[in-house]
Parts: C-alpha cells; sequence; structure tokens
C-alpha cells in the first residue's frame, strides 16, 4: 500500500494561532516553561506568580493575564476586581484560555467553555468547539464544523457573526471588532471599523494566523505580516524587512510578532514600555498582547496535539501504527522519524524533546 499522508507540512508555531488544520491535526500549547511579561504594571498584569515555570499556553487581557498550567488548570494575575482571576475550583483539563477586559473564559479538553468574572451572558449547551477569542466585552467560538458562535456585549455590531462565516480556521477578537481566517486562506472581519479595523485589504491572501486590537494583523504563510486599521501610533506600520515570524499578537494600539529563531519584535504605542522587547528575551515560543502590555512564553521543545475526530480514517483506522516526522527545509525532501505511534481514540499528546528553542521544525504524519 502507498504511503498515505495525513497532513500537509505544518509549521507548528504558526498552527498554535490557527488552534485547527483541516480537521486532523491540533496545534496543544507548547512544553512546560516560565512567562515573561512588559509594559503596564499597575495591577500587576506583567508580573506571574513566583515560581511559575509550567505554563503551556497564555492570554493577555486589559489588566489581567491568564496562563495554562501543565496539569491543565489555569492560572491568573492582575486586576480581580470582577473575580477574573478566580477560575471555577474543579476546572481542570484546559486547552485554551482568552482574557477579557473582566471576565475570562477556558476552552477545555472536551470543547466545551468555562467563564468567570463578570458575567458574559454565555448561551446554553455549547459544544463542540475548537477555539477562542474574548474582547472588551464580547466572546468568539469557533466550532469543529468551521461555524462561528457569538456573545457578550453587541455594541457594534460585534456579536452578529455574518452568514459568509463558514469554512473558518481560525478566530481573533479584538476590543470592538472580529477578524477570522478562512480555510482558504483569506479573511473576513466585522465590528467596529472606525480607520478601517474591518477593511481587509483587498487581494490578502495565503493568511494563516490572525490578530486583533483596535487594528487588525495577518501573518502570510511566507513569514511575513499584513496589517490595517488605526495607525495612530504606528501599530499597523509594520517594521521593514520583518520577516521569517511564525505567530502574531496586538494589543490595544501595539502589535507583536514572533520570529522562527524564538526573538520577538514589537512596534506601536510605547507609553507603558509595551513595545519594548525585553533585552535577551530568547527561546519564546507563544506571544499574547493585552491592553498595554504583552506576554512570551518560553519552552524548549515542541508538543503536537494528534486531535480524533469522528470518521477519521487512517490505513486500519484507530490502532493502527504511525509515525510522527519532521523537516528542517521543506525545499530537499528529508524527513527524519520522530516516533512511531498507535493512533489511540483520544487526543494524543507528542512532547518532541529534541526540538531546539530556536529555529523552524515542520511535521507530518505517515501511515506506511
Amino acid at each position: 500500500m502507498s504511503r498515505q499522508l495525513l497532513s500537509m507540512c505544518l509549521k507548528v508555531l504558526a498552527l498554535a494561532e490557527l488552534g485547527l488544520v483541516s480537521g486532523l491535526l491540533a496545534a496543544s500549547p507548547f512544553p512546560p516553561g516560565p512567562v515573561v511579561g512588559w509594559g503596564f504594571n499597575d495591577q500587576g498584569q506583567i508580573s506571574p506568580p513566583v515560581g511559575m515555570d509550567d505554563a503551556i499556553g497564555i492570554s493577555a487581557g486589559f489588566k489581567h493575564s491568564l496562563a495554562i498550567r501543565s496539569n491543565g488548570t489555569v492560572a491568573g494575575w492582575g486586576d480581580n476586581t470582577s473575580g477574573q482571576l478566580n477560575p471555577p475550583v474543579a476546572l481542570m483539563d484546559v486547552r485554551q484560555v482568552a482574557a477579557g477586559s473582566t471576565f475570562s473564559v477556558a476552552l477545555r479538553s472536551n470543547s466545551t467553555v468555562v467563564t468567570w468574572g463578570s458575567d458574559t451572558g454565555m448561551p446554553l449547551g455549547l459544544t463542540n468547539l475548537v477555539a477562542i477569542a474574548a474582547g472588551t466585552g464580547h466572546i468568539l467560538a469557533l466550532k469543529a464544523d468551521g461555524t462561528l458562535v457569538a456573545w457578550g456585549s453587541n455594541g457594534n455590531g460585534v456579536t452578529d457573526v455574518p452568514a459568509s462565516a463558514t469554512n473558518v480556521a481560525a478566530i481573533a477578537a479584538g476590543p470592538d471588532h472580529n477578524v477570522v481566517l478562512l480555510t482558504n486562506g483569506t479573511v473576513l472581519s466585522w465590528g467596529r471599523n472606525e480607520f478601517g479595523a474591518t477593511n481587509v485589504p483587498a487581494g490578502l491572501s495565503n493568511v494563516i494566523a490572525v490578530a486583533a486590537g483596535f487594528h487588525s494583523l495577518a501573518l502570510r504563510g511566507d513569514g511575513t505580516v499584513v496589517a490595517w486599521g488605526p495607525n495612530g501610533n504606528g501599530q499597523t506600520t509594520v517594521p521593514t524587512g520583518l520577516s521569517n515570524v511564525t505567530a502574531i499578537a496586538a494589543g490595544a494600539l501595539h502589535s507583536a510578532a514572533l520570529k522562527s529563531d524564538g526573538t520577538v519584535v514589537a512596534w506601536g504605542y510605547n507609553d507603558q514600555n509595551q513595545s519594548s522587547v525585553p533585552a535577551g528575551l530568547v527561546g519564546v515560543s507563544s506571544i499574547a498582547g493585552g491592553y498595554d502590555h504583552t506576554l512570551a512564553l518560553k519552552s524548549r521543545g515542541r508538543l503536537l496535539d494528534l486531535q480524533v475526530f469522528a470518521g477519521l480514517t487512517l490505513d486500519g483506522g484507530v490502532g493502527s501504527t504511525n509515525r510522527i516526522l519532521f523537516s528542517t527545509d521543506l525545499t530537499n525532501g528529508s524527513w527524519t522519524v520522530l516516533t512511531n505511534l498507535v493512533l489511540p481514540k483520544s487526543p494524543y499528546l507528542f512532547f518532541d524533546t529534541s526540538a531546539p528553542a530556536t529555529g523552524r521544525r515542520f511535521y507530518r504524519i505517515e501511515s506506511p
């Protein structure tokens, strides 16, 4: 039997923004590491708990920050006036977090959502969710079938999901507008359109990730960044020559990009040093933008999450032996086997502990 390639060559760091790819592979948070923050700290939002070095996912909100810990629980720091740092005691198995203004959201491994802090009016019975994003007063969620659900404050029609929002691959929520990536690599946006935040540039394509503050960002497959919307503080003026970007994040009036070498570039408003990346910061695997602060997650390896969805068939089905391979260069056709595995009936977490802290690795799954 000929080899069946079950996924395209995937850039794991970029996939962290996508959340879901072709219904087969989902990028999970990275191996545990510490969180670094910079910018405004009036509520302690850039000061994670002392000794916390096991974060695997991060999010930055208005004046608070969240992290997923390696045991699947959530840690929070910063402003807690509405209880946004107090997750339910029994909350476990968290896959993604999103910090809003005075509320927090968590996506669990069973594809359900939990919120705490100020009430957002979450609809009952939400299931089959694969990604979440939080604005100032609203929440946007992506379902496994590529459709969207939105709730909360509806100023500027931000929770009125357009009928054209289908086949969605990734989502981002600004304070009062949304930006979503479609599976064909194009972008759709709606909500408040002051200064053109929802005016997606004509012809924009080959996008692999999106981010939103009061402005909008898109990461293209060639590692470059496109920005649009208000630019009073240079937040949409992408630094000349910026390339090899693997992830993006947007604060209210500033922008940040993670490069393939594990370093971070930031630009835009800098009144609270939110765009002043700490000297010597390297080995970063994920970034997040708050209102006027920025977070970076440092880690040592790569983590792949093989999510089995209904109807997925490999050679022999679930229980067959497959293998994970990696390459550092897609042009030479050279792949190295990392491990053989028997595909389980539930999500499978795989840590690539051999991956260097910097540099880029592409992964694929192969069924011999």
